[in-house]
């Protein structure tokens, strides 16, 4: 089993263990992996995108797609990545994303079964997004060495779900950053937010008793992210200011 999925599993192995009497209140932190190199999801998604020979142009570009699907890193000097690539590289990648869909459905149906879905927040979110060929190459800093923060890296979805606690269906375009998540949450619970946060809750946005401006977010960077060689003497940080113009 793959390790994220293997994790998903035993999750709700749990869930399913504790039937009825699942310690309340909890918190449940999954690390899901289908949206990183490799993307490699299998035969029945890909085809769902039309993965396949007719995607492959050349024998050079199956070389280069073949390392998609199967290393976890590509560094930026390694590969130069082609136009011709972009389709498959595409197809391979909707195809972990359509993976990361049918866990996601899987989670959900698990709450439900086990009756938590009225009482239990999901959020869905991440640290990153993943170059696909915007500037050339394919992955993130971690991945590629190469330290970006363009735009497909750090404007990243946001999904909450908590069908007696949040209206439904609403979609939010104002800019929102990583470190209001926390204070959404407190709020949510009712518990009153330490001062040392520096992130503002989403609340009153997502309910409509605020307007939805677009806040002022940072990012920063190492060249090679969590796959630094050295973490405790990095020299070398990006970083960037993300505002609405």
């Amino acid at each position: 089993a793959r390790f994220d999925d293997a994790l998903f599993v035993s999750t709700f192995d749990w869930f399913d263990r504790n039937t009825g009497s699942v310690p309340q209140p909890f918190f449940t932190w999954w690390h899901a992996l289908p949206t990183h190199l490799p993307y490699d999801a299998g035969d029945t998604y890909e085809k769902m995108f039309g993965f396949g020979e007719s995607m492959i142009k050349s024998a050079a570009s199956r070389e280069r797609i073949a390392k998609v699907r199967k290393d976890s890193v590509i560094y930026k000097t390694a590969v130069t990545f082609q136009p011709e690539d972009a389709d498959a590289i595409d197809a391979v990648y909707d195809a972990e994303i359509r993976r990361f869909d049918d866990l996601v459905k899987s989670m959900v149906e698990g709450l439900k079964r086990e009756g938590l879905d009225k009482n239990t927040i999901v959020i869905i979110s991440c640290d990153h997004g993943e170059e696909i060929l915007e500037h050339g190459h394919v992955g993130h800093s971690s991945t590629t060495g190469a330290g970006d923060l363009y735009d497909e890296l750090v404007r990243v979805p946001f999904i909450m779900w908590g069908p007696a606690l949040l209206p439904q269906g609403k979609v939010i375009d104002a800019q929102m950053r990583t470190i209001d998540v926390m204070p959404t949450v407190f709020e949510l619970a009712g518990i009153p937010a330490p001062d040392y946060f520096r992130g503002k809750s989403m609340l009153g946005v997502i309910r409509g008793g605020e307007p939805a401006e677009d806040r002022i977010a940072y990012a920063q960077t190492s060249r090679y992210g969590f796959g630094e060689p050295d973490p405790f003497n990095i020299k070398d940080y990006i970083f960037c200011v993300r505002t609405p113009k």
